[in-house]
């Protein structure tokens, strides 16, 4: 009797976590924050006090402050971890001929190997941005798919340093702030009337990816679509 093996072609589906940064973990790193600013505050107090053998008076001050900067890098360092024990339970799944938009709700399967894909792809730059993880000048590149009634809106903050080679990879359609095309009105019509209204979809809905994650599902798509890279949308 002889026995074989059948070695399966099909690449195993690869799942993207979307919304990394959700409501949960940005609570969390914030009272994580809170907690390393009250430990290390405690703890310099205790020392000043060993060191002085008094009360430190004044010196509350800059201790605080102290407390303040150092628990900002540690925070940071924390941060990981509650991105990977919060998921936001939205996904993306890369699979064979299909990308899957995973939400708590449901599933919205696209097909790229039979039917057709309509999609839109655009970027704009950050302004006016004071502080956190995304800084002035950063991009947002987004790219909305619809297939029937099945829609996802995929985006990812691109900085400074990788938008250049990023964008000289695949085209995309720049939104330019309101007042620099139509004297701060929305345009009625048009391709920026389209890529406006898609915008305002994934503001509203839209699956943040990691930049690494947002240039796989790219990939992904290319290999099915034709045209994909040179063209912002079908």
């Amino acid at each position: 009797m002889t026995t074989s093996s059948l070695t399966s072609t099909e690449p195993s589906p690869r799942l993207l976590p979307a919304d990394p940064f959700h409501s949960k973990v940005r609570l969390g790193a914030l009272g994580l924050w809170l907690v390393i600013v009250i430990l290390v505050y405690g703890l310099g107090y205790m020392i000043f006090q060993l060191m002085l053998g008094q009360d430190i008076g004044g010196l509350w001050f800059p201790l605080l402050a102290g407390a303040l900067l150092l628990s900002q890098p540690l925070a940071r360092l924390v941060e990981p971890q509650l991105v990977r024990l919060l998921p936001s339970g939205r996904a993306v799944s890369l699979e064979s001929g299909a990308l899957i938009m995973r939400e708590k709700s449901g599933r919205a399967l696209f097909d790229l190997r039979g039917g057709a894909v309509n999609y839109w792809r655009w970027y704009f730059k950050v302004i006016n941005r004071r502080s956190g993880r995304v800084s002035n000048g950063d991009l947002v590149c987004a790219i909305r798919l619809v297939q029937g009634d099945r829609e996802a809106s995929l985006y990812a903050f691109i900085s400074k340093k990788q938008a250049e080679s990023f964008l000289a990879r695949y085209a995309f359609y720049e939104l330019k702030p309101l007042s620099e095309t139509t004297k701060g009105k929305m345009p009625l019509g048009g391709p920026d009337a389209l890529y406006r209204a898609a915008e305002k979809t994934r503001w509203d809905v839209g699956a943040e990816l990691a930049p690494s994650d947002f240039d796989t599902a790219l990939t992904h798509l290319a290999a099915h679509l034709p045209n994909f890279k040179t063209s912002s949308s079908s």
